[in-house]
């Protein structure tokens, strides 16, 4: 069983603020998985990851709105289009994770009880869903048919939500001797099985890519849930990943992937390294000095690629072989302004929605 999230979060965001000051890990001499309950390596993960991103968040106060005297991180480039906030204030019980949007234009946010908010292009509340009252319910994503998929992070499996709003399926590590709230699924390692996905993606023939985080891999699914590939093993190399923390795919069925240290790489969809760049390259995706934490990725229709980092309150924009195109880095509550960004989405208009705190921002194309 888990340990509370928020706990494990907190951990984990100090323990990624130390590690961002330490060299760069090398990389294993051979594929590298998270470990059994208990192993060392796979504790000190969970903890990192957990931290790392909900010590960031947790910071945030539930109206996103930064406490007095706080610096602004820029200058912050403004590229052609506006942004503007779509909807202001979600009144939601527990912390919003993950953002979606599906093809008719609805935004659907979702929090760490398992509910999901639904809110029209243009902000209009549409109800909500209750998906399972004990999951941190992130990378919300939608199959060719509309469903809903997202990754209950907390719990360890991929879930998928027909378009009105029953859970039609999950994947993972079922274990049918264990009793209580949380307990029946459990970290796996194995083909199909998670150790806290963080993102799911998915491609015009419905093929659904998983960023299982802690076992350090990309997951390749049929749209039935069944293993089709994998990719991945700890390590800084091109092609290696230090704990995945979101995934994508762009309309040529290319996938990107972000780490919680800030890199970016681009893979074709059998796993080869296409491109990557990250906080120790020339298209730097890092301001300001903070520990990076890259939470949120995404692609338009043009190719471009957007990443936010909820330490450094940051949203940038790169073309889809790493060079940094815009950059909208100013801490605050201002339309194009962020604290703590946690999810990106591009909706059919083309619009970027980024997730923070309580609230939805939209970028209009340029």
């Amino acid at each position: 069983m888990y340990a509370p999230a928020v706990f494990r979060l907190g951990v984990v965001i100090l323990i990624a603020l130390v590690a961002a000051c330490a060299p760069a890990a090398q990389p294993a001499p051979a594929p590298q998985s998270a470990e059994p309950d208990g192993a060392p390596p796979a504790v000190r993960a969970s903890v990192q990851l957990t931290v790392a991103a909900q010590a960031a968040t947790a910071a945030a106060s539930s109206q996103a709105t930064p406490p007095p005297g706080t610096p602004t991180l820029g200058p912050a480039s403004r590229p052609a289009g506006q942004w503007r906030v779509v909807v202001p204030s979600i009144a939601s019980s527990s912390r919003l994770w993950g953002m979606g949007g599906d093809h008719s234009g609805t935004i659907y946010v979702a929090n760490g009880n398992g509910t999901v908010f639904r809110y029209g292009s243009d902000g209009r509340p549409l109800g909500t869903w209750d998906i399972d009252g004990s999951a941190i319910t992130v990378g919300v994503t939608f199959d060719p048919q509309g469903n809903l998929l997202f990754a209950a992070q907390n719990r360890g499996y991929v879930g998928r939500v027909a378009p009105d709003g029953r859970l039609t399926a999950r994947w993972g590590k079922h274990d049918d001797r264990s009793r209580g709230l949380m307990a029946e699924w459990v970290p796996g390692y194995a083909p199909a099985e998670f150790s806290e996905p963080h993102s799911v993606a998915v491609d015009g023939a419905g093929t659904i890519y998983v960023a299982d985080t802690l076992n350090n891999r990309i997951q390749k699914l049929s749209p039935s849930g069944s293993p089709l590939g994998q990719w991945g093993q700890l390590g800084s190399h091109p092609g290696q990943l230090e704990q995945p923390v979101a995934v994508t795919v762009d309309a040529g069925g290319m996938i990107y992937t972000g780490e919680i240290n800030g890199r970016v790489q681009k893979f074709t969809p059998d796993g080869k390294v296409v491109a990557t760049w990250s906080s120790t390259s020339p298209s730097d995706v890092s301001v300001g000095g903070s520990a990076h934490f890259l939470t949120g990725i995404a692609v338009d229709r043009a190719g471009r690629v957007y990443v936010s980092d909820t330490n450094n309150n940051f949203v940038k924009q790169f073309s889809p072989d790493g060079q940094l195109l815009a950059t909208w880095a100013e801490r605050g509550t201002d339309p194009g302004e962020f604290y703590n960004p946690l999810s990106l989405a591009i909706d059919p208009n083309g619009r970027v929605l980024v997730l923070e705190g309580n609230r939805v921002q939209a970028l209009d194309p340029g």
